[in-house]
């Protein structure tokens, strides 16, 4: 169910980019998208669930493409690429690699779809890869593991632990993240599954998703621009300790109960990956970040995982993801969802299966970035007024210039000329996944006036900072949309 009603659940078909059939796959969900924009022009319903969109196909179905290291490279370097049959091995067909990445970009241009999975980034953060390869994802992307696993979500709202003088409550993030890690531990057992093959291997691997929602709000109620060095720092610190926490508690579960059954096959690059987790926290460490305490607190209990990586060992293979959280952080009242930034300052959400239904959200990070930033009781409620009044800060002339940035959004507002740039999107991603056991479910929001050459550098830019996957949206690229 969502938003009290209930709805088709959504599925992700992807394709290896070297499938002979990957041409017309990666324009599948274009001709789809020009048959409801053909039927909306003849009258018919355009709503999020109305006739146009329910009449073609693929509607409830993410596509992706599945990219190597070798691939991109070949785009990179302008060099042919071969397609191989399946079947027999054999060169179907070659093509230039730069051209077929341009056609994803042209079709995500148009309609979304597909995005991007790095398939040998994703691997190199596998725990589990003397098992197998990870090769797909579940439809929203956050949970990259092992074929027929599955893995529970848990989302940590974060601006619950932010105090009046701006600092964390780490001790609470911490004791909360291992809580929901127990909770998420207990529930494997006591879940159902849609069949024996997927209840074995959950069960073998135990593969658990913590994560946080509000991380917008909370950078905003700070006083900090998402696209900011002083932002990211926050929130990587954060998946830091998110991660470490996480581990830290399954090897507690571990002393207890045992650890996951295919770890000591695995024990070698379990401990490899995370000790580019480890690692990497030093890095950021020792680099001097401006939230350092969240580093240090996240450095002792790294220590403590690497420890228990020779030692018992965990009982869970995986332990933390960021998910999309929609349904979830309206019901905790979050302002943003998973890592995204704040949308806008005041957003319009159609209520999925509701007709027309729709419901204004205000922004209430706003007031607290004004508070943090200075301003007092007068300049917060005119400013405050001015946004409800017109849907936008900018021409607002309490507010100090400095400042503008804090309210920057994903989308531009009508009124307004301001957006986060795509790359504010791509480089908080990349200062999160290095931490994370699974991926992010976050979508690189794009105003309608990008062109395809320029997601066509996203991609780039996407797989060269590590990323381990990617979607973009362009803004009114289809006929209807939820936000």
């Amino acid at each position: 169910k969502s938003g009290g009603v209930n709805r088709r659940s959504a599925k992700m078909s992807l394709l290896d980019i070297n499938h002979p059939d990957i041409e017309e796959f990666v324009e599948s969900k274009v001709k789809e998208e020009k048959k409801a924009q053909t039927l909306i022009q003849a009258g018919y319903d355009s709503s999020f669930n109305g006739e146009a969109y329910h009449t073609v196909s693929l509607q409830n179905c993410n596509i992706s493409v599945n990219v190597t290291d070798d691939f991109m490279q070949r785009v990179v370097d302008n060099k042919p690429f071969d397609l191989i049959g399946r079947k027999d091995g054999s060169v179907v067909k070659t093509v230039s690699a730069k051209e077929l990445l341009r056609r994803v970009a042209e079709s995500a241009h148009m309609c979304g779809d597909p995005g991007i999975q790095f398939e040998d980034t994703l691997n190199k953060y596998h725990t589990c890869v003397t098992t197998d390869r990870i090769r797909t994802c579940n439809p929203c992307s956050e949970h990259v593991f092992l074929d027929f696993t599955a893995c529970n979500l848990f989302s940590v709202n974060v601006l619950k632990f932010l105090r009046d003088d701006n600092t964390l409550d780490l001790d609470g993030f911490i004791h909360t993240v291992k809580i929901a890690n127990l909770m998420q531990e207990i529930s494997v057992d006591l879940a159902s599954y849609p069949t024996e093959r997927i209840a074995l291997e959950t069960h073998n691997y135990r593969p658990l998703g913590v994560g946080f929602t509000n991380i917008g709000a909370l950078v905003m109620s700070v006083g900090l621009a998402y696209d900011s060095a002083e932002a990211r720092d926050l929130v990587g610190g954060l998946t830091s300790l998110l991660t470490a926490s996480a581990y830290v508690m399954s090897g507690e579960v571990a002393k207890v109960k045992g650890v996951f059954d295919g770890f000591e096959k695995n024990r070698t690059s379990m401990r490899e990956v995370l000790t580019k987790h480890a690692d990497k926290n030093d890095a950021d460490l020792i680099n001097g970040t401006s939230h350092r305490y969240i580093y240090r607190k996240a450095y002792d209990l790294w220590n403590r995982v690497i420890a228990m990586s020779y030692d018992k060992g965990f009982r869970n293979a995986n332990v933390s993801n960021v998910a999309p959280t929609g349904t979830i952080s309206f019901f905790m009242d979050a302002d943003t969802t998973g890592c995204e930034p704040c949308l806008a300052l005041v957003a319009y959400k159609l209520l999925a299966g509701r007709g027309d239904g729709m419901v204004k959200v205000v922004n209430n990070a706003v007031n607290r970035a004004l508070i943090s930033m200075g301003y007092d009781e007068l300049d917060r409620n005119t400013i405050i007024q001015y946004i409800d009044t017109n849907d936008t800060i900018e021409g607002c002339q309490t507010l100090k210039p400095e400042h503008l940035s804090v309210f920057d959004c994903a989308f531009k507002a009508a009124k307004g000329s301001r957006f986060i740039h795509y790359n504010g999107h791509i480089d908080m991603m990349a200062r999160m996944i290095p931490y994370l056991s699974g991926a992010i479910s976050k979508t690189v929001n794009l105003p309608e006036s990008i062109t395809a050459d320029e997601i066509y550098d996203i991609y780039v830019s996407a797989w060269k900072k590590g990323l381990k996957s990617i979607a973009v949206y362009r803004d009114n690229s289809k006929g209807s949309q939820p936000l």
